[in-house]
């Protein structure tokens, strides 16, 4: 969404850029928070700078409805809306236990020194390190034969650097592995048949994102060139995001 509105302005187009939350940058946030990303920080801030010299007007803690749209009557829309997190169905998936990664990563949910990670995905793995880089007792539960299989391909190099990462801060991986619910011990996963409870203060969740394009179904055929960007689109990488936003934005 900052992208587009950035080459937008850039193109001489006058552009208002709603953002729902308190500040810039959707996920980035979130992850800008993650040890080893602080540069996701500085995207955020040289996004800020860039919009503001582009005098692209910003309206923060509001979130784009069809109504404050029709009012404004654009010729163009970019639809930037994001991604959820995915939900697991389980016995005591309500339990004060259960928090997800990004609960985790902002601090939302202050967790104990025992907190499996569901999911060894790299939502899950990156939560994991920064947890264990703060000294809790981390075990990785993955269905995958490995951890980091599914999802987004990392570069070989990141890849190979964040399980080393998870293996020198002595995080326990146990993969081909479900879990199969909460209690007020922990969590109870199944590998090879077998049950074994993980005694644990918190069970974080952590099984990726899926693409949340609500306002763009409802709004695709009101306007004269109306676009579904970023993760709202499809689950991307940061580069990936930003340059089909770029793509989209310059050819307008």
């Amino acid at each position: 969404g900052m992208e587009a509105a950035r080459v937008s302005a850039l193109r001489g187009h006058q552009v208002i850029l709603f953002e729902k939350s308190y500040g810039l940058g959707g996920k980035l946030k979130y992850s800008s928070q993650r040890i080893l990303k602080t540069a996701d920080r500085q995207l955020i801030h040289w996004y800020e700078t860039q919009l503001e010299n582009l005098t692209v007007e910003i309206r923060l803690d509001e979130p784009a409805t069809p109504e404050k749209i029709a009012a404004i009557n654009p010729e163009i829309v970019f639809i930037a809306q994001g991604s959820e997190a995915r939900t697991l169905t389980f016995p005591g998936m309500d339990s004060e236990k259960v928090t997800n990664a990004i609960d985790v990563l902002t601090d939302k949910t202050f967790v104990g020194p025992r907190c499996p990670a569901i999911r060894g995905g790299l939502a899950g793995c990156e939560a994991a390190l920064h947890l264990a880089m703060h000294r809790h007792k981390m075990i990785i539960v993955d269905s995958a034969p490995e951890i980091l299989a599914a999802g987004i391909p990392m570069a070989p190099t990141n890849q190979q650097m964040l399980k080393d990462l998870l293996v020198f801060y002595r995080s326990e991986m146990i993969t081909s592995a479900q879990l199969k619910a909460v209690t007020e011990e922990g969590a109870v996963i199944e590998k090879n048949g077998q049950e074994r409870l993980l005694p644990a203060h918190h069970v974080m969740i952590a099984v990726g994102f899926e693409p949340t394009n609500s306002l763009y179904e409802e709004l695709k055929n009101d306007y004269p060139q109306v676009y579904n960007i970023g993760d709202s689109q499809a689950i991307k990488n940061i580069r990936a995001a930003i340059w089909a936003a770029n793509e989209v934005a310059r050819t307008i």
